[in-house]
């Protein structure tokens, strides 16, 4: 640079510092051998959570299957266990049940009968969507399963599409792949494949009791519903 004139020589040499400065910034390279810096605008990775108990509480649309395992006591035995298939239906799959009968699904007297339909949804070991087609392959197109719950579910599928069918003929959808997590696979059904409790199907309105031509009045059943 001896040629340059002396104000030309500075302000070269100040774009060369410039250039070095940002160039250890990861800003700009020189060459294009710099690292260029992580881009953010990408699409985010999905967060690999420890449990299906964990991946269905960060999922909105799986509130009543995850408030069933917890009015259940089957989240924390979920949890327990080394590994495990869960078939969850979705709110959605809830809401196709008349009112009356969901309410009557939900309540505290027949949690043992709630409990025993999510066990009856539940596979002893993780079963990836692949490995579930390959297997009812295998099976010339029917796959059956033991559950936790002592029965056994059958598996079909329509292409990549797995389908659920119960011993009493109920019948859902798995979609084409589950949700993985450290401890387990989670698929989400689009329907309710359990038994509703009779007791309750049918809501009523509570009856004022008739009228007596004697005495007292009737004392009212303790915990009526």
């Amino acid at each position: 640079m001896p040629w340059l004139h002396p104000m030309r020589r500075q302000r070269h040499l100040m774009i060369v510092l410039i250039a070095v400065a940002l160039n250890g910034c990861g800003v700009m390279g020189i060459g294009g051998d710099a690292a260029a810096p992580a881009r953010r605008d990408g699409p985010a990775v999905p967060v690999e959570r420890a449990n299906v108990v964990a991946a269905l509480r960060a999922l909105p649309e799986m509130a009543m299957t995850t408030r069933a395992l917890a009015d259940t006591g089957m989240a924390d035995r979920i949890i327990a266990m080394p590994g495990v298939t869960m078939l969850a239906p979705r709110d959605s799959a809830y809401m196709q049940i008349p009112a009356g009968q969901r309410r009557a699904l939900f309540d505290p007297t027949h949690r043992a009968a709630l409990a025993d339909a999510l066990r009856a949804l539940i596979i002893a070991r993780p079963l990836r969507a692949e490995e579930l087609r390959t297997q009812i392959d295998a099976a010339g197109g029917v796959l059956t399963l033991p559950t936790v719950g002592g029965g056994s579910i059958m598996l079909s599928r329509a292409g990549d599409l797995l389908i659920l069918r119960t011993a009493t003929g109920a019948q859902a959808t798995l979609g084409s792949e589950g949700i993985a997590t450290r401890h387990g696979i989670v698929y989400i059904l689009d329907k309710w494949v359990g038994p509703v409790p009779a007791a309750m199907a049918t809501p009523t309105a509570p009856v004022a009791p008739a009228a007596a031509p004697a005495l007292a009045p009737v004392t009212p059943t303790a915990n009526r519903i």
